[in-house]
Protein backbone atom coordinates (compact mmCIF):
# COMPACT_ATOMS: atom_id res chain seq x y z
CA UNK A 1 0.00 0.00 0.00
CA UNK A 2 1.12 3.49 -0.61
CA UNK A 3 -0.34 6.74 0.47
CA UNK A 4 -1.62 9.06 -2.22
CA UNK A 5 -0.50 12.39 -0.77
CA UNK A 6 -2.89 14.53 -2.78
CA UNK A 7 -6.13 12.74 -1.96
CA UNK A 8 -5.21 11.20 1.38
CA UNK A 9 -6.35 7.78 0.09
CA UNK A 10 -4.25 4.66 -0.15
CA UNK A 11 -3.51 2.56 -3.20
CA UNK A 12 -2.82 -1.13 -2.77
CA UNK A 13 -0.13 -3.18 -4.44
CA UNK A 14 -1.82 -6.18 -2.83
CA UNK A 15 0.55 -6.29 0.12
CA UNK A 16 -2.09 -6.45 2.85
CA UNK A 17 -2.27 -10.28 2.99
CA UNK A 18 -0.68 -10.96 6.39
CA UNK A 19 0.10 -14.65 5.75
CA UNK A 20 1.80 -14.12 2.35
CA UNK A 21 5.57 -14.42 1.89
CA UNK A 22 5.68 -12.03 -1.10
CA UNK A 23 3.63 -9.04 -2.20
CA UNK A 24 1.61 -9.39 -5.41
CA UNK A 25 4.41 -7.71 -7.35
CA UNK A 26 6.82 -10.43 -6.26
CA UNK A 27 8.88 -8.62 -3.59
CA UNK A 28 9.73 -10.80 -0.60
CA UNK A 29 8.45 -9.77 2.81
CA UNK A 30 11.74 -9.56 4.69
CA UNK A 31 12.54 -7.69 7.89
CA UNK A 32 14.02 -4.84 5.83
CA UNK A 33 11.19 -4.73 3.28
CA UNK A 34 8.15 -4.99 5.56
CA UNK A 35 6.21 -2.35 7.43
CA UNK A 36 2.82 -2.46 9.14
CA UNK A 37 0.10 0.12 9.48
CA UNK A 38 -3.19 0.25 11.34
CA UNK A 39 -6.25 1.39 9.40
CA UNK A 40 -7.73 4.27 11.41
CA UNK A 41 -11.25 3.48 10.21
CA UNK A 42 -11.53 -0.17 11.18
CA UNK A 43 -8.41 -0.92 13.26
CA UNK A 44 -7.19 -3.67 10.92
CA UNK A 45 -3.46 -4.22 10.53
CA UNK A 46 -2.03 -4.18 7.02
CA UNK A 47 1.40 -5.32 5.94
CA UNK A 48 3.18 -3.02 3.51
CA UNK A 49 5.92 -3.79 1.03
CA UNK A 50 8.40 -0.94 1.46
CA UNK A 51 9.72 -1.35 -2.09
CA UNK A 52 6.21 -0.93 -3.55
CA UNK A 53 5.59 2.11 -1.34
CA UNK A 54 8.88 3.70 -2.41
CA UNK A 55 8.31 2.95 -6.09
CA UNK A 56 4.85 4.54 -5.93
CA UNK A 57 6.31 7.60 -4.18
CA UNK A 58 9.01 7.95 -6.87
CA UNK A 59 6.41 7.75 -9.65
CA UNK A 60 4.23 10.33 -7.89
CA UNK A 61 6.97 12.70 -6.73
CA UNK A 62 9.19 12.75 -9.82
CA UNK A 63 7.01 11.36 -12.61
CA UNK A 64 9.63 8.75 -13.54
CA UNK A 65 9.83 4.97 -13.75
CA UNK A 66 11.65 3.57 -10.67
CA UNK A 67 13.47 0.98 -12.82
CA UNK A 68 15.96 3.72 -13.80
CA UNK A 69 17.55 3.02 -10.39
CA UNK A 70 18.58 -0.48 -11.55
CA UNK A 71 22.34 -0.47 -12.29
CA UNK A 72 22.44 3.32 -11.87
CA UNK A 73 25.61 5.40 -11.60
CA UNK A 74 26.10 9.01 -10.53
CA UNK A 75 25.86 11.37 -13.50
CA UNK A 76 28.86 13.39 -12.25
CA UNK A 77 31.39 11.16 -10.47
CA UNK A 78 30.22 7.80 -11.85
CA UNK A 79 29.98 5.95 -8.53
CA UNK A 80 27.46 3.15 -8.16
CA UNK A 81 27.76 3.13 -4.34
CA UNK A 82 24.97 5.40 -3.18
CA UNK A 83 24.95 4.49 0.51
CA UNK A 84 25.71 7.58 2.56
CA UNK A 85 24.83 6.18 5.98
CA UNK A 86 21.12 6.83 5.58
CA UNK A 87 20.08 6.85 1.94
CA UNK A 88 20.55 3.77 -0.27
CA UNK A 89 19.31 5.08 -3.60
CA UNK A 90 20.61 7.77 -5.91
CA UNK A 91 19.14 11.23 -5.62
CA UNK A 92 16.89 12.36 -8.47
CA UNK A 93 18.31 15.61 -9.81
CA UNK A 94 15.77 17.91 -11.41
CA UNK A 95 15.72 21.52 -12.57
CA UNK A 96 14.33 23.58 -9.70
CA UNK A 97 13.65 26.47 -12.09
CA UNK A 98 11.00 24.27 -13.73
CA UNK A 99 9.59 22.57 -10.63
CA UNK A 100 10.48 24.18 -7.32
CA UNK A 101 10.53 22.04 -4.20
CA UNK A 102 10.59 18.28 -3.87
CA UNK A 103 8.18 17.34 -6.65
CA UNK A 104 8.93 17.24 -10.36
CA UNK A 105 6.87 17.08 -13.55
CA UNK A 106 9.21 14.38 -14.86
CA UNK A 107 10.26 16.48 -17.86
CA UNK A 108 12.89 18.39 -15.91
CA UNK A 109 14.68 15.37 -14.39
CA UNK A 110 18.34 15.75 -15.31
CA UNK A 111 19.60 12.44 -13.97
CA UNK A 112 20.66 10.51 -10.89
CA UNK A 113 23.35 11.70 -8.50
CA UNK A 114 25.13 10.42 -5.41
CA UNK A 115 24.57 12.33 -2.19
CA UNK A 116 27.84 14.28 -2.39
CA UNK A 117 27.37 15.45 -5.98
CA UNK A 118 23.73 16.34 -5.29
CA UNK A 119 24.76 18.45 -2.28
CA UNK A 120 27.53 20.11 -4.29
CA UNK A 121 25.14 21.18 -7.07
CA UNK A 122 22.76 22.53 -4.45
CA UNK A 123 25.52 24.51 -2.71
CA UNK A 124 26.49 26.02 -6.06
CA UNK A 125 22.81 26.85 -6.66
CA UNK A 126 22.83 24.89 -9.97
CA UNK A 127 24.85 27.79 -11.42
CA UNK A 128 27.37 26.74 -14.12
CA UNK A 129 29.29 30.03 -13.81
CA UNK A 130 29.92 29.42 -10.11
CA UNK A 131 31.05 25.87 -10.85
CA UNK A 132 33.45 27.15 -13.54
CA UNK A 133 34.89 29.68 -11.07
CA UNK A 134 35.38 26.88 -8.51
CA UNK A 135 37.22 24.78 -11.12
CA UNK A 136 39.44 27.76 -12.04
CA UNK A 137 40.15 28.39 -8.35
CA UNK A 138 41.23 24.78 -7.78
CA UNK A 139 43.35 24.69 -10.95
CA UNK A 140 45.07 27.95 -9.98
CA UNK A 141 45.89 26.55 -6.55
CA UNK A 142 47.26 23.32 -8.03
CA UNK A 143 49.43 25.26 -10.52
CA UNK A 144 50.82 27.45 -7.71
CA UNK A 145 51.56 24.37 -5.60
CA UNK A 146 53.40 22.68 -8.47
CA UNK A 147 55.45 25.83 -9.14
CA UNK A 148 56.49 26.06 -5.50
CA UNK A 149 57.59 22.39 -5.53
CA UNK A 150 59.71 22.91 -8.68
CA UNK A 151 61.58 25.98 -7.42
CA UNK A 152 64.58 25.31 -5.11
Amino acid sequence: MSQNLRSGRTESCGCARLNATHCRKGHAFTTENTAFRVDKRNGKISRLCKKCVLNTRIRYQYGIDPTIFDNATCGICGTSNFFDGRWHRPHVDHDHACCAGQESCGKCVRGLLCSGCNKALGLFKDNPELLEKAVAYLRNYNEQREKSRMSP
